[in-house]
């Protein structure tokens, strides 16, 4: 049982405080279950879609501190229905070429705002993929456990299958990788610390901030050398048009689809930083062509097609819901 306002919060995307005023004048009603009305278990899809709302058993919630259940089945004004509560994950697998944004792109990018799946409106993602990254994407309804995937200290593993440059030896990848590599911390709030040790100190100079991390190889495989050139060709030939090759070119960045030999890493992290994988894995010496996110924790993206949605299986939603401290 929960307090009224929080159930009403979490079900109705609303603030809490809008929430508390809701149930301080009254306005929410319970539906009393009856013999002859749907248990408070049942989904608003099994109901029938022309049902009657004037033979429904109100009764209005005297607070927002009253406890009620967390699915119990609520009306604003006796009249407007409130959505029934969401699932603590969704599945999604994010396609190539989409940013993990919900909001307006100033380069006209694809994002996540458009997409269309149950409760949509009362979920986010859980972190994000990079531009040039696809697979599995969750959606949360929890920020508690939001905050338990994403941070480090929960040791979350991530797994990824990798195609890079070079063929590579597992054995002495895995051992550079469990050694640890060091990479720059290019994150907002390492950033703005070194531009306050620069505003602060006579000395221009100011050390970048570094971080160790590391990486268990689970699988390495050689792409066939009769495959390579088709591969990449393809790749280089869906750019999207946003991208100028000329610059890029020049940059040096195009120099990967001149390789001639590939091979396919499946390797688990457990942080998610900027474009993580991608540097300790260029930092071995094997520039990644293509990266998918396949894993995370125990819910995996299987056979699910690109830009897709699942929800979780029993398996997963028992593991998701182990994670969940009541607060």
């Amino acid at each position: 049982m929960y307090r009224a306002d929080r159930v009403l919060a979490n079900r109705s995307g609303r603030t809490r405080s809008e929430c508390f005023k809701l149930l301080t004048r009254h306005a929410i009603s319970i539906v009393e279950e009856t013999n002859e009305t749907p248990g408070t278990n049942s989904s608003s899809e099994s109901r029938i879609m022309d049902e009657d709302i004037s033979q429904l058993m109100f009764r209005k919630l005297r607070g927002p501190k009253e406890r009620i259940p967390m699915n119990a089945r609520l009306f604003i004004h006796e009249k407007f229905e409130v959505p029934s509560l969401p699932p603590l994950l969704t599945v999604y697998h994010k396609p190539k070429w989409v940013l993990s944004t919900m909001g307006e792109d100033s380069r006209g990018r694809n994002n996540l705002q458009h997409l269309d799946f149950p409760h949509a409106n009362q979920m986010h993602p859980v972190g994000r993929l990079d531009y040039d990254t696809s697979g599995l994407l969750l959606f949360s309804s929890s920020g508690a456990l939001t905050q338990t995937l994403l941070h480090p200290k929960y040791e979350k593993e991530k797994e990824y299958m990798a195609v890079v440059t070079g063929l590579v030896n597992q054995k002495e990848l895995q051992e550079k990788l469990l050694e640890g590599v060091q990479l720059v911390d290019v994150s907002r709030s390492a950033k703005r610390e070194q531009e306050l040790e620069a505003s602060s100190s006579s000395d221009a100079h100011t050390e970048k901030r570094t971080f160790i991390t590391r990486a268990t190889i689970n699988q390495v495989e050689h792409v066939p050398t009769s495959d390579v050139q088709p591969y990449l060709q393809d790749i280089r030939a869906n750019l999207p048009s946003e991208y100028n090759q000329t610059d890029l070119n020049l940059r040096g960045y195009m120099d990967v689809f001149d390789a001639q030999e590939l091979s396919r890493i499946k390797l688990v992290v457990q942080e998610g930083k900027h474009r993580m994988v991608r540097r300790m894995l260029a930092s071995c010496g094997h520039t990644v062509v293509s990266l998918q996110r396949v894993r995370m924790g125990m819910i995996t993206l299987g056979d699910l097609k690109e830009g897709s949605f699942r929800n979780m299986t029993e398996d997963e939603e028992a593991w998701t819901k182990s994670l969940v401290v009541d607060s």
